[in-house]
C-alpha cells in the first residue's frame, strides 16, 4: 500500500516537474474521461430518440422553408409559416432537455476544473502542457506554448464528437 502511494507521489512529482509529455497526456486523459461521462449522463437522462426524431423535424422544416424563399414561393411560406409555433416549441423542448444534463454536470465540472487549474500552475504561473506547431495568437500568446485549460478545450472539442458516437448520444445531422 505505501508503495503504491509513493508511486503516485512519483507519478505526480513527473507531471509537475515536466508538463510536456506527462501533463499533455494527462489533461488528454481527463478529457476523455469527462467527455465519456457526460455521454453517459446524456443516455441515461435524454431520450436520444426522440432528440433524433425532433432534430430530423426541424431540419426538413428549415430546408424548406429556406427552398421557398429562396424559390419566392408565397403560398409554401405562408403555409410553412403556419407550422413555425410548433417548430419553436420543438427547438425549445429540445434545448430545454438537453440544458438540464448540462446543469447536471455544471457543478462537479467547476470543481474538477478549479482542482486541475491549481495544479497544473506554478509558482511562475500557468505551467504549458503542450505546444502547437504552428504560430496562432489565438490559442496562446503567439509562442505556441498551451495551458491546461486550452488545451483541454481543443481535446474535448476534438474528442466529443467521437465519443457521443461510441455512446450513441450523438443528435446532429445524419
Amino acid at each position: 500500500m505505501l508503495e503504491s502511494i509513493l508511486q503516485f507521489g512519483d507519478i505526480i512529482t513527473n507531471i509537475a516537474n515536466n508538463p510536456i509529455p506527462y501533463g499533455t497526456l494527462l489533461v488528454l486523459f481527463i478529457a476523455i474521461l469527462t467527455n465519456c461521462a457526460i455521454a453517459a449522463l446524456n443516455r441515461k437522462l435524454l431520450n436520444i430518440e426522440d432528440l433524433r426524431e425532433q432534430d430530423r423535424e426541424i431540419r426538413e422544416w428549415t430546408r424548406q422553408y429556406t427552398e421557398a424563399v429562396k424559390k419566392n414561393e408565397r403560398h409554401q411560406i405562408a403555409k410553412l409559416r403556419r407550422r413555425k409555433a410548433e417548430i419553436d416549441r420543438l427547438r425549445m423542448e429540445r434545448s430545454s432537455k438537453q440544458m438540464r444534463v448540462s446543469l447536471y454536470t455544471l457543478v462537479p465540472m467547476l470543481i474538477v476544473f478549479y482542482l486541475l487549474n491549481r495544479f497544473f500552475t506554478g509558482p511562475s504561473g500557468p505551467l504549458v502542457v503542450a505546444k502547437l506547431p504552428f504560430y496562432s495568437p489565438i490559442l496562446s500568446n503567439g509562442d505556441g506554448n498551451l495551458w491546461f485549460v486550452t488545451w483541454y478545450f481543443l481535446c474535448s472539442v476534438a474528442l466529443n464528437s467521437p465519443i457521443q458516437r461510441i455512446f450513441g448520444t450523438y443528435i446532429g445531422g445524419d
